[in-house]
């Protein structure tokens, strides 16, 4: 079946949905997923995703810096008048910023701190 999105359709790409074409949701999906005994991926997105919860922010800052320096880069370059920054009530900038200066003051005293928090998701 041809893709009925014709926006991302050029001479050189034609978009195919094969999932959306045999009716398959996430619920289909996560069945298949275990039933050919396979690990439950992850949660994926864009990494200058708005829907990302504050601890994804900071763990993108710390994993992939390059890339959430450029989505700050996106937040500051954005006209915005409704919405503090991509977290909409907060800017990324302001969380990630926060988060380096809280850990300066652990990273100065010389202790080394050992965390194994676990937040279930």
């Amino acid at each position: 079946m041809p893709s009925q999105n014709k926006f991302f359709e050029t001479k050189q790409r034609h978009t195919e949905y094969p999932l959306v074409y045999w009716g398959w949701n996430r619920d289909k999906c996560v069945e298949k997923i275990r039933e050919h005994g396979l690990p439950q991926p992850k949660k994926s997105a864009c990494f200058f995703c708005p829907a990302m919860k504050k601890n994804e922010v900071k763990q993108l800052a710390k994993v992939f810096p390059e890339l959430a320096e450029r989505a700050i880069k996106m937040e500051e370059n954005a006209n915005l008048t409704s919405i503090k920054g991509l977290g909409r009530n907060y800017a990324w900038k302001d969380l990630i910023n926060a988060d380096e200066q809280q850990e300066s003051l652990f990273d100065e005293s010389g202790i080394e701190l050992i965390c194994d928090c676990y937040d279930g998701e």
